[in-house]
């Protein structure tokens, strides 16, 4: 990391999506607006730093049907001071906070899934 500091380069870091857990999750609608916030803790179990996964989140409706699915990227989630190496501290939980947009629909369940592109 020190390195690409001076190089002004971009660290890649390892992806292991096995070693990537959502250990907790909520959706709720912002009151008043088509705005949906998604809360969610990510557990790094791996021993080393990871790259921060890309998470597909897929919305259903009472017949368990899918309603809306949506990739967020890391830059999407990451706040500005997580984003200078791109990593996951190892054995750590991160929380995550994402607003996005959803006219109309109002979803009964979701799924939260890390993976990397």
């Amino acid at each position: 990391l020190a390195a690409c500091e001076r190089l002004a380069c971009t660290p890649h870091w390892p992806m292991r999506a096995e070693q990537i857990a959502v250990v907790g999750s909520e959706l709720q609608a912002v009151p008043n607006t088509d705005l949906l916030e998604l809360n969610a803790v990510l557990r790094n179990r791996a021993a080393i730093r990871l790259q921060r996964p890309a998470l597909e989140l897929t919305l259903t409706d009472t017949r368990n049907r899918i309603v809306l699915r949506r990739v967020f990227l890391p830059e999407d989630y990451a706040s500005a001071a997580d984003r200078t190496d791109g990593a996951l501290p190892p054995g750590e939980d991160t929380a995550i906070r994402i607003h996005f947009e959803a006219p109309g629909i109002e979803p009964v369940g979701f799924v939260l899934y890390p993976f990397y592109l």
